[in-house]
């Protein structure tokens, strides 16, 4: 009886040779896109309907504390760990990935940065 492995190993070989030559160029072009910083995104709306489900103010000192009881003194968007790229006048928010929000924003999602 004869043992030949090679010719499972040979299409296991050639199947990952196809899937490497389309990966590729596809891995590459996601690698090398430039990031966009959060100023190239426009404000986010206040009337938009996620924003205004959570709470989003674009100024944390005029947060009603008393209506918002998860507000904590001194909170906002650029100490948030949700926050995208360097704190600012204007930063990306991964909960709002289409706009940027005030950087002394707040919402009841802030979570403090670890």
């Amino acid at each position: 009886m004869s043992n030949t492995p090679s010719t499972p190993s040979r299409r296991r070989f050639l199947h990952t040779a196809a899937v490497a030559a389309v990966g590729a160029p596809i891995a590459f072009r996601l690698l090398t896109q430039p990031a966009h910083a959060a100023s190239d995104k426009p404000a986010l709306p206040l009337d938009n309907p996620q924003a205004v489900a959570l709470g989003y103010v674009e100024d944390a000192s005029k947060v009603d504390a008393a209506a918002r009881p998860q507000f904590k003194p001194g909170s906002n968007c650029n100490n948030c760990n949700f926050i995208q790229g360097e704190p600012g006048e204007r930063v990306g928010c991964m909960l709002f990935p289409a706009n940027s929000v005030a950087g002394a924003g707040w919402c009841v999602s802030w979570a403090a940065k670890a």
